[in-house]
């Protein structure tokens, strides 16, 4: 019998927000933030942009890295674990620990005192070609 591995993916998203978190009742909340330049009218005027904020639910994860001979290195790397219903772009900022309508309240105001982290790295978690999950590597 064949996997429904769609069913896979969506048992995936709800497993990451019932242990992501257990304080809040919908999971650990994560937001990326995407911004899409549009065209430029002329070559004087720079191009609109579009930003919209995504709510996400994640797992977040800090693993100390090792060397060869396993020596801890003193870098560590943080890594969130996100369900395939939003796929992660590495031009997209997270902010962890806040909803998309809460980044965008925040954004209206001048600064805006929301901390967002560059994506190093995306990697999907995709046995037999379907995507369950996508590990987001933060730059430190």
């Amino acid at each position: 019998m064949a996997e429904d591995w769609a069913a896979v993916a969506a048992e995936v998203e709800a497993a990451i927000a019932s242990v992501g978190d257990v304080s809040q009742p919908e999971g650990f909340p994560a937001v990326l933030k995407r911004v899409v330049l549009g065209e430029a009218p002329n070559e004087w005027t720079p191009p609109s942009e579009e930003t919209t904020f995504l709510t996400i639910r994640v797992v977040d994860d800090n693993r100390r890295l090792r060397d060869i001979n396993g020596t801890l290195i003193g870098e560590t790397v943080r890594t969130l674990m996100v369900g395939a219903s939003v796929e992660p772009l590495k031009t997209d900022l997270v902010a962890v620990g806040i909803t998309g309508d809460q980044a965008e309240t925040a954004a209206q105001t001048n600064p805006d005192p929301t901390r967002y982290h560059v994506i190093q790295e995306v990697r999907p978690f995709a046995p037999a070609g379907v995507v369950l999950l996508y590990e987001i590597e933060l730059a430190a």
